[in-house]
């Protein structure tokens, strides 16, 4: 079987230094780093990042965490530096939101150097125009396109909670059945200040023996 997508949450604390100094989320890092590696391994079709966000867009987009108050510098994670020779990565004009930067960090501190498109879903059907976004789109077209790159082969990370009815998790549980995916769930339980508990979710999915599809 062969590794199609990633379910990651999308807390800022994900990110090594976004807690300051505290160590936090370190087993719920560890999962997501392992099921990232596996999955930059095994994606040479390239890899779409699904996300909520507060616009629809898609587009080769920067991460940030700026939004949620966090100054990148003290970040464990970063994306790989642009070089004059990688065009594509010098077309990156827009900024991520929260939890696509979440889901952009991870995959960079899972090792991976190949450009990623970012969709970000607003759950609206409204047509919007953004920077970094293809002008008119919304939910709808997003998803299809999303559906035909998954259907090319590309890989799918989706930052979310497979409790909610959010957008980024509907379209991915919804090509999960319609390419017949088989799910692995591996909850966390996390320990944060206060003795406060939290729980996550890390998910995998991927494709069933040709055989078993038959």
């Amino acid at each position: 079987m062969s590794l199609r997508a990633v379910l990651l949450p999308g807390t800022a604390l994900l990110v090594p230094g976004a807690a300051g100094a505290a160590e936090v989320l370190a087993t719920t890092r560890a999962e997501v780093l392992a099921a990232l590696r596996r999955l930059v391994a095994s994606a040479p079709a390239g890899i779409v990042l699904v996300a909520p966000g507060e616009r629809s867009r898609h587009g080769l987009l920067r991460a940030s965490l700026g939004e949620a108050g966090i100054d990148g510098r003290w970040l464990g994670w970063r994306e790989p530096d642009a070089t004059p020779a990688d065009r594509s990565r010098a077309v990156r004009t827009g900024t991520a939101g929260v939890a696509a930067s979440v889901g952009l960090l991870a995959l960079a501190g899972a090792g991976n150097h190949q450009e990623v498109e970012v969709v970000e879903l607003t759950g609206r059907h409204g047509r919007e125009g953004s920077p970094g976004s293809a002008t008119g789109t919304d939910d709808l077209a997003l998803v299809a396109e999303v559906a035909r790159r998954v259907a090319k082969g590309a890989a799918l990370v989706v930052v979310g909670d497979l409790s909610d009815d959010a957008p980024p998790v509907r379209l991915l549980l919804d090509v999960a059945a319609r390419h017949s995916w088989t799910s692995s769930v591996v909850a966390t339980v996390e320990r944060l200040a206060g003795d406060q508990e939290l729980t996550y979710a890390v998910a995998t999915f991927e494709d069933l023996p040709s055989d078993l599809t038959r």
